[in-house]
């Protein structure tokens, strides 16, 4: 449990003028990387790596980064290099077979664009480029990567910008996707029509001794954001949503939708049972809350889309559905995503939500619940499940109210 010593730990928080942004990935005994990698005159071009497709955001750059902000399957911390200023958030969203990047962050030189990559390695090695990323237009990109979040999620990825194409060689920022098992991501609900949906991201950071001494926490909040240079306090609660208790850690304010905090405390001290993560209005109206999400001690990241196997679970012959031993099918709701299933009539369906998110399993065509709904779960969270009973034949869409963009079908037949 967090105790009360642990206030007296330090907080690093290294300010802008505008918005504190924290380096995350790029551990301390790694050497900073220069403006020019060591083996090389300009950044690696893409050869044998596949390219990923999208093109920088234009007219829908905020409704990417509102359907990334409540999906978020990670996000990850980019942090300023060479003095640039920029600095902000890649927010990756699993899925199935590809990811969803998107990246937000302080502009640079207004409609340059900026080159921006996927690599291999850390940000104080970079490798080859595994994909290049739409470039970064006025702060912002949007890329569709043609791999799956498992694949990226192995802790040997780093997420590098570049001034411009012209000066290709000047690094302007930097983040390093950590491994699944060492993060958790968790959703924060707009509260009375904020418009603050997001997500929050632990990101573990080991120590640098052989006792794990030294471990730290990187906290990651992306939301909607409120008025521009607005400060927004933000806190671990003790308690609930709908209970707070005590302020357990005071996290960096949220400035256009960003905070990055490093707690000096290991992610086992951080991400716990029985605490919420709570965003305020602003400092003068600091009893309006905006933004709530609560926290478990287990958090997995969403990785494929792909069901789970259990010891005791069959798989039927079309190799989609999955039979309980009751008799139930079952279907995981893993990597937001919700399957389309073919049933028969007088079969029970039993969801199981596998991801750090709650979702609801809801009869209708997104987003609107269907006047006689044959089902309707309400939100559950990760490791519980719904069942539903399907007794007469026809074709059931289905989605989840929390994240509209899950849709899936029944055909009972």
């Amino acid at each position: 449990m967090i105790k009360t010593g642990m206030f007296r730990r330090r907080l690093v928080i290294a300010a802008l003028a505008s918005i504190a942004l924290v380096a995350v990935a790029c551990s301390s005994d790694e050497p900073e990387p220069t403006a020019v990698p060591p083996a090389a005159t300009s950044a690696p071009a893409p050869t044998a790596a596949p390219v990923a497709d999208g093109d920088a955001m234009m007219d829908d750059d905020v409704n990417h980064l509102m359907m990334a902000q409540t999906e978020a399957s990670i996000i990850v911390p980019l942090e300023e290099l060479n003095e640039s200023g920029q600095q902000g958030v890649a927010i990756l969203v699993g899925q199935g077979d590809t990811t969803e990047l998107v990246v937000d962050i302080s502009s640079g030189e207004t409609d340059v664009p900026q080159p921006i990559h996927l690599h291999q390695g850390g940000c104080g090695s970079l490798g080859d480029v595994a994909f290049a990323l739409s470039d970064i237009v006025n702060g912002e990109s949007v890329t569709t990567v043609e791999s799956s979040l498992a694949e990226l999620l192995t802790g040997g990825f780093a997420i590098n910008g570049h001034k411009s194409a012209e000066q290709i060689g000047e690094y302007v920022a930097c983040g390093e996707v950590p491994n699944a098992i060492e993060a958790g991501t968790f959703t924060l609900e707009a509260i009375d029509g904020s418009g603050q949906h997001g997500s929050v991201s632990f990101i573990d950071r080991p120590g640098g001794g052989d006792d794990g001494s030294g471990a730290s926490t990187a906290i990651v909040i992306s939301v909607g954001s409120a008025d521009v240079g607005l400060e927004q306090p933000v806190h671990i609660h003790q308690g609930s949503c709908d209970n707070l208790g005590d302020v357990a850690i005071p996290l960096t304010n949220v400035v256009d939708g960003r905070s990055i905090t490093i707690w000096d405390a290991p992610i086992s001290e951080v991400m716990q049972d029985g605490f919420v993560v709570n965003l305020h209005k602003s400092a003068d109206e600091v009893a309006v809350y905006t933004a709530c999400g609560e926290l478990t001690s287990s958090a997995p990241i969403a990785m494929s889309g792909d069901a789970m196997m259990t010891d005791d679970v069959a798989m039927e012959s079309d190799g989609d559905a999955m039979m309980s031993e009751d008799g139930a099918i079952s279907s995981d709701i893993s990597g937001f995503n919700l399957e389309d299933l073919t049933i028969s009539v007088g079969d029970v369906i039993a969801w199981t939500n596998r991801d750090n998110a709650p979702h609801t399993v809801t009869h209708g065509v997104s987003p609107v619940v269907d006047p006689s709904a044959a089902f309707q779960s309400g939100s559950f969270f990760r490791d519980q499940s719904f069942s539903s009973t399907f007794t007469t034949a026809g074709t059931f869409a289905y989605f989840c109210e929390v994240h509209p963009s899950m849709t899936g079908t029944i055909t009972v037949q």
